[in-house]
């Protein structure tokens, strides 16, 4: 079910979700109608037994924003690719707010609204997206095939945006200090290459 699925911390280069791409997202697929062909990609990782951590982060980034709030002890996953697309998900069967008269109600989102004219999407909130399932000892052992993976998703997919001034800084920032905890001088030609 999409409310079992968070973002993950180490998506966006760790911003993890935007309340207005996932609304953006929502008025796309009601413009071309639902598909489950175009999430057959989705992507999850287990979240680590017993450690709120994920969790925690996805607690915080819902607060005071139009997505479906989670609770203690609710997700169990974290997603890497179409989190955006399950996000939408968990805000229709929310209802959160949204302006957008072909998405919503007074104001709110509606299911019933949206599946008069879109019988699959209103399936795709109920059943949630098929998902690859990462165990979670894929982020304890090898903590950078996370980070290797969320970007290759990103690269190609369907709510890319470009990359903000800030998502640079902190890329060079870790190439930086990856190059210093290996006791070299950072090399500003590599990063600047990178």
């Amino acid at each position: 079910h999409p409310s079992k699925v968070g973002f993950d911390p180490l998506n966006r280069d760790e911003f993890g979700g935007s309340w207005g791409h996932v609304h953006s997202l929502l008025s796309t697929i009601k413009r071309g109608g639902w598909s489950d062909k175009e999430t057959r990609h989705a992507t999850c990782v287990q979240t680590i037994p017993n450690n709120t951590e994920v969790e925690d982060w996805n607690i915080r980034l819902v607060e005071d924003v139009p997505l479906a709030p989670i609770k203690k002890g609710q997700l169990k996953y974290s997603s890497l690719r179409c989190g955006h697309t399950n996000s939408g998900l968990n805000a229709v069967e929310a209802e959160c707010p949204n302006e957008d008269p072909r998405l919503s109600i007074d104001g709110k989102l509606s299911i019933e609204h949206m599946g008069k004219t879109d019988k699959p999407f209103v399936v795709a909130v109920d059943r949630g997206l098929k998902w690859m399932v990462l165990h979670f000892s894929v982020r304890t052992i090898y903590p950078e095939a996370l980070v290797i993976l969320i970007s290759s998703y990103n690269v190609y997919g369907s709510v890319q945006q470009k990359t903000s001034e800030v998502q640079g800084l902190l890329h060079m920032y870790r190439l930086c200090k990856q190059m210093s905890d290996c006791g070299k001088d950072p090399d500003w030609e590599q990063i600047k290459a990178t």
